[in-house]
């Protein structure tokens, strides 16, 4: 019997995990197009607007919206780099429980991965829709190479991710632990 041992719970913060990223990568996605839509509308407006008394309301303009489309244009790279790195990460989070899940867990191991990826499917499905429309929208998430190439692509993504990550799960740690093979009660 093991003493002090928490549970088996790196199974279940993996797929809590992938799911969230993949929905946070999906909603950022979209928020950027409408922000972006949205600024490009509203930056040459403020742009131009002259001199409204004293005040030069072109340059304030200029300094406050020009800044803010710039931020708005570098925010897919920025938030498709860290769908990327969340993806890393989470394989790295299993490599860092240095445990081996019981056997017995590979059964749920394998429920939630194919429901991970069956979300994958819904979303990337979803977000397909809204990539081959011809609206502006459609348009604004075309320009976001990284992100969509990402989201379009998170079935394949997340089962790879969860392959790599079940092995590491599953392949075992006993023999460097235990100095023996299989699992035993130390």
């Amino acid at each position: 019997m093991v003493k002090g041992k928490k549970g088996q719970m790196e199974i279940l913060w993996l797929f809590g995990i992938l799911a969230v990223v993949l929905v946070l990568g999906f909603i950022f996605s979209l928020v950027i197009a409408f922000a972006h839509n949205i600024s490009s509308v509203v930056t040459p407006v403020a742009e131009d607007l002259g001199m409204i008394d004293d005040i030069n309301a072109s340059a304030i303009g200029q300094s406050t919206f020009g800044t803010l489309d710039t931020i708005i244009g570098l925010l897919p790279m920025l938030v498709g780099f860290a769908y990327l790195m969340f993806l890393i990460g989470s394989i790295v989070l299993v490599l860092s429980y240095r445990t081996t899940a019981n056997p017995l867990f590979i059964g749920l191991f394998f429920a939630l991965m194919v429901l991970l990826i069956l979300t994958a499917i819904l979303c990337s499905n979803a977000y397909q829709d809204l990539y081959e429309g011809t609206d502006d929208i459609a348009l604004e998430l075309q320009s976001q190479t990284m992100l969509s190439f990402l989201i379009l692509r998170s079935p394949f993504i997340f089962g790879i991710v969860g392959f790599i990550c079940g092995i590491f799960l599953f392949s075992g740690k006993q023999n460097e632990v235990y100095q023996s093979g299989g699992y035993s009660e130390y």
